[in-house]
């Protein structure tokens, strides 16, 4: 299976760039960030990127994957949440294969800190089938909302109040569970909601 990442996760996989729905006023740009500092267990996922030095940014943690191709130059940056970080500028990406990769009814759990520097259509994971209904899984922004899209069977969720994407780094998470699916946001639950039909 292939992952489109570019951003960073203690969980599953990265990021993604998608094509925003609409042309936002400036490029979108989006920071993704190591972990806190200390090792990372990789037992049980798919794909870490710890996005700690330019040398690795596309270099995934759990054995048996191969590094991630770079397009549209993504940046290292020393500023990250805990350490370093991916710079996104809306165009650049990390694309490549990723073993393992849940599919159809399989549970998942996605996610990173992100920081949004504007607000837009900017994705931070995503694999599948990308134009076909419940065949892409995907973990994106939209706006200052957090969608986990399976292409036409969206959950997603605006930000509570006092909340914002804009410049401030956030935990996002998106799970399922084979039933339903939830995203978090700084550890507190946001959305949840019953589907199915992923094929992805």
């Amino acid at each position: 299976s292939a992952v489109n990442a570019a951003g960073a996760s203690t969980y599953l996989a990265s990021s993604s760039t998608t094509t925003p729905a609409t042309t936002p006023s400036a490029p979108p740009s989006l920071t993704v960030s190591s972990v806190s500092g200390g090792s990372i267990s990789t037992t049980g996922l798919v794909g870490y990127w710890n996005f700690d030095a330019s040398s690795s940014l596309g270099v995934n943690g759990v054995a048996g994957n191969t590094a991630l191709t770079a397009g549209g130059s993504p940046t290292y940056t020393a500023s990250g949440k805990n350490g370093g970080g991916l710079l996104l500028n809306g165009s650049s990406y990390l694309a490549g294969t990723v073993a393992n990769l849940p599919t159809g009814s399989t549970n998942y759990t996605i996610g990173g800190w992100i920081k949004n520097t504007t607000l837009g259509g900017q994705g931070i994971i995503g694999w599948g089938n990308w134009g076909s209904a419940n065949q892409t899984n995907a973990f994106r922004t939209a706006s200052d909302s957090l969608y986990n899209y399976w292409w036409s069977n969206d959950l997603n969720s605006g930000m509570p109040s006092g909340k914002t994407l804009l410049n401030s780094w956030r935990h996002v998470i998106a799970t399922y569970d084979g039933t339903t699916r939830k995203i978090y946001l700084d550890g507190a639950l946001i959305a949840s909601g019953n589907t199915s039909g992923l094929n992805a």
